[in-house]
């Protein structure tokens, strides 16, 4: 017996007469109720029997440990997002542009710090001027990010005003944006919000007549967002920077989305739209057939390339500098593992390609 349990006993024999009745609860214990009699010092008796199975449980459990045990998760963790490692320094969307009658669409960009359309006049049968193996169009409309255009190198404040819809606009003649030593060509510019400007160029003398400009200019829907598209989505692309998107539309080529250093490591996915054939479209010398997401296709130092619904694809890492490397080939093999088809052939609708790509 512990010292406690000697003074409580003591401490309720001394204040037996104190005790005339039990709690409730131990009225209703039966060998209390055979026990107890009208003397006060069975009721304390009765108290210390009860405190005795109280304490001893209290010191059973106070010997084991004072810690509480941890508790168990019900659930098991989530698993964590992995985070994007494909940086995007482009837009993965187009900007908007409203129906233009007598004119056509022959391509778009998305480059650092802006988004170019080229269009084409029907009636137009000039070249655009200094023309050496450049895109057939009369127009080119560009839509720039933040900050990304400055008005004041330009001096287009001091050009004469005009409007484009209810907005002040600035129409003069500037340096074909973009094209190193280019012509100077009729431009009308506005700032559609703040610190963000959009131009329209005419490059040919149909393109830069006021009518023209304007026309481009009104059908412009620079903060509209049209989601950059693709017949696929990849589990994984190589860790390398989103640089570049063109899209030639008119002209019989490709749709290109480029990663990384164009003189270095780069990782490209090319689609052709309408085309059935590899031929001319990828280099097939020591490629392996095998399935691609489902769909057959080949897998080899060139990249991958598969016959989906629409066309053709090629993806693949290059480097301009050296030979592949056999952990660059291992690199395409793990994007071709990591293909899911839009609608499993590659048919339309396609993905957004800001989801597309991890």
């Amino acid at each position: 017996m512990t010292d406690l349990e000697d003074r409580l006993r003591v401490m309720l024999q001394e204040r037996a007469e104190d005790v005339t009745s039990l709690p409730d609860f131990f009225s209703t214990l039966p060998a209390a109720r055979r026990r107890v009699g009208r003397t006060p010092l069975l009721v304390a008796a009765a108290v210390v029997a009860v405190l005795a199975v109280t304490l001893g449980t209290v010191l059973l459990h106070g010997s084991a440990s004072t810690t509480a045990p941890a508790r168990r998760p019900t659930t098991a963790p989530r698993p964590s997002i992995p985070v994007p490692h494909a940086t995007r320094q482009v837009a993965l969307a187009w900007f908007g542009m409203g129906a233009i009658a007598g004119f056509d669409l022959h391509f778009r960009t998305s480059e650092p710090g802006h988004r170019t359309m080229g269009l084409r006049a029907r009636a137009d049968h000039d070249l655009p001027v200094g023309c050496n193996g450049c895109a057939i169009i009369s127009d080119v409309v560009l839509v720039f990010d933040a900050e990304r255009f400055d008005a004041t190198k330009y001096g287009v404040t001091g050009w004469t005003r005009d409007r484009v819809g209810g907005t002040l606009a600035y129409r003069g003649s500037m340096t074909w944006f973009g094209e190193r030593n280019g012509p100077r060509v009729p431009t009308l510019a506005w700032q559609f919000a703040p610190r963000r400007w959009a131009l329209v160029q005419g490059v040919t003398p149909y393109g830069g007549r006021r009518a023209t400009l304007h026309a481009l200019a009104t059908a412009v829907r620079p903060t509209t967002s049209v989601p950059i598209e693709l017949p696929f989505r990849l589990r994984y692309v190589p860790d390398l920077p989103i640089v570049r998107v063109n899209d030639d539309v008119a002209g019989g080529y490709a749709f290109d989305l480029s990663f990384g250093d164009p003189l270095g490591t780069q990782f490209s996915i090319t689609l052709w739209p309408g085309k059935k054939s590899f031929a001319g479209l990828y280099d097939s010398t020591h490629a392996a057939s095998q399935l691609v997401g489902g769909l057959p296709g080949s897998v080899g130092p060139a990249g991958v390339a598969v016959r989906y619904h629409d066309g053709i694809a090629v993806l693949g890492l290059g480097d301009q500098n050296s030979t592949l490397s056999p952990a660059h080939q291992l690199e395409n093999a793990r994007i071709a593992d990591g293909i899911e088809w839009a609608n499993g052939d590659g048919r339309a609708p396609y993905f957004a390609a800001d989801n597309a790509i991890p």
